[in-house]
Formats: C-alpha cells, sequence, structure tokens
C-alpha cells in the first residue's frame, strides 16, 4: 500500500502493473508469485487496518523527539496543515477497495508515507518543499539511492559523473590505444 500511496495509482490494476514493472527490483521482498489484482484486492479487505494504525503511531513514537518542531506535534493549526499536506500530496479522490476496511488501509498508508517524509526532512540539513521531495521520492522509489545523502547535496552524484568521464578522457588522451580496446 506503501508503494501505491507513494506512486499515486489510482486503482489496484494500476498498482499491480506498477508492481510487474519493477519486478526485477522486488526480489528483495521474497515475493514467489505474480500478485494479481484479486490477492491485492482480497488482501485489502482482510488485513486488519490497525495494523497500519500501529505501525503509524510506533514510527511518530520512536520519532517524536526530532518530530518536535514539526507539523505533526502542535496544535489544531498544524493539524489542519497536516491534513492539507496530504490533500495536497497524497490524493485519495480514489480508493483501491470499495469496502471500509481498504479505504481505512489506505489513508493509513498515506498518514505513513506522510511521516516517513517528514522525518526524513527532519534529518537533512539543507531544506526542501515537501511537495519537492515527493516528487522526487515518487520518481526514486524504486531506485537504489541513498536518500539522505541525495537530499543533502542532489548534485553530489552529477558531479562525480563529470569527474570520472574527465578521468576516462584524461586516460583516454595519455593512452590513444585504450580508445581501441574500448570500442
Amino acid at each position: 500500500m506503501l508503494f501505491a500511496v507513494f506512486e499515486g495509482y489510482h486503482s489496484i490494476r494500476d498498482t499491480v502493473l506498477g508492481l510487474l514493472s519493477h519486478a526485477s527490483k522486488l526480489q528483495h521482498l521474497g515475493l514467489d508469485y505474480i500478485v494479481r489484482r484479486s490477492t491485492l484486492s482480497d488482501a485489502n479487505a482482510r488485513r486488519p487496518h490497525e495494523l497500519f494504525a500501529k505501525v503509524y503511531y510506533e514510527t511518530y513514537s520512536r520519532y517524536k523527539d526530532i518530530l518536535s518542531d514539526s507539523n505533526l506535534s502542535k496544535k489544531r493549526w498544524q493539524i489542519e496543515l497536516l491534513f492539507k499536506q496530504l490533500k495536497q500530496n497524497f490524493p485519495l479522490k480514489y480508493f483501491l477497495g470499495d469496502n471500509e476496511n481498504a479505504i481505512i488501509i489506505q489513508i493509513w498508508a498515506a498518514m505513513i508515507a506522510n511521516l516517513l517524509l517528514t522525518i526524513l526532512r527532519s534529518k537533512i540539513k539543507k531544506k526542501w518543499a515537501f511537495s519537492n521531495m515527493m516528487s522526487i521520492v515518487k520518481h526514486q522509489l524504486m531506485s537504489y539511492i541513498d536518500e539522505y545523502s541525495f537530499f543533502e547535496d542532489p548534485e553530489k552524484s552529477w558531479r562525480k559523473v563529470i569527474a570520472e568521464e574527465k578521468e576516462r578522457e584524461r586516460m583516454r588522451y595519455q593512452d590513444p590505444q585504450m580508445t581501441l580496446r574500448f570500442t
């Protein structure tokens, strides 16, 4: 469900197709079967939504000290800001199930996703707009990157690529035969 929420999928069909498009990156989950729409739908109907509420409150409890200045720990105004942030970044116009349990699970998954991004945002020194962070996480969700390093210095990997290319150019200039060996 977190995958569906972060990716912004509006249907179970989209979610399953999204999972299938990342099949080579999902082996670490231990799935030895293809996720089907019916399997996902049945899981949303049977899985207790309280599990997601428990995950949220345990995660919040673990990180509440670093979140003390964030929008999760203040009074009524901050709660309104939280719901505005949820509405803007995790649109819940479409639900991935038509039963009450599935809807509650999707809402809790959006809350967990929001909390995880809020924790990440509070741990990095560089100031980012929440929506920009959400956009990057959405596009890089199935890539293996160090989010902390990226958000601290997004240009670092680009500088590394440029430096490596310059080093290859320098090596080719010193040894013209090297170019022939690599082509």
